[in-house]
């Protein structure tokens, strides 16, 4: 191999390298937030649920995302689990709101609805989870309605 070569694969490996470091840091200055939730209309026996997220992307890269996996809890009890395996890009330096159909049982949510109405409790929507962005692992707990 000659010496050209030899010194452009060399500069290629550590712009690659710095290229990866630099996605890897915008990714953890990625801000979620689950901050909604909203109940479409019964068809069956299912119910459409639209869980939305806030992404915060206060770098100068554009950040994939991945996937957003977890679980969503109403005064405890799980209601369904949202998995968005589909990737999708967030620009540099917005503010984009992300919706995930995530499909649930309309008897669950009867049955929810018949606890909470029985046992007098209050009513709190969780989102417990994760999301991956540039092979990043960002976990998410946060509570958003509490009556």
């Amino acid at each position: 191999m000659s010496k050209n070569a030899k010194l452009f694969l060399g500069i290629a490996a550590i712009g690659a390298v710095i290229f990866y470091l630099s996605r890897a840091a915008a990714g953890r200055r990625l801000n979620v937030s689950f901050f909604g939730l909203k109940l479409g209309r019964f068809t069956g026996f299912s119910l459409p649920v639209e869980a939305k997220f806030r992404i915060l992307n206060g770098s100068n890269t554009p950040i994939r995302i991945n996937s957003i996996v977890g679980q969503l809890y109403v005064s405890g009890k799980q209601l369904s689990t949202v998995s968005q395996i589909t990737p999708f890009d967030v620009p540099a330096n917005s503010d984009t709101i992300y919706t995930v159909l995530v499909q649930t049982s309309a008897l669950d949510v009867i049955n929810i609805i018949r606890d909470l109405l029985r046992q007098k409790q209050k009513l709190a929507v969780t989102f417990e989870g994760n999301i991956n962005s540039t092979g990043i692992n960002i976990p998410i707990k946060q509570t958003v309605i509490t009556i």
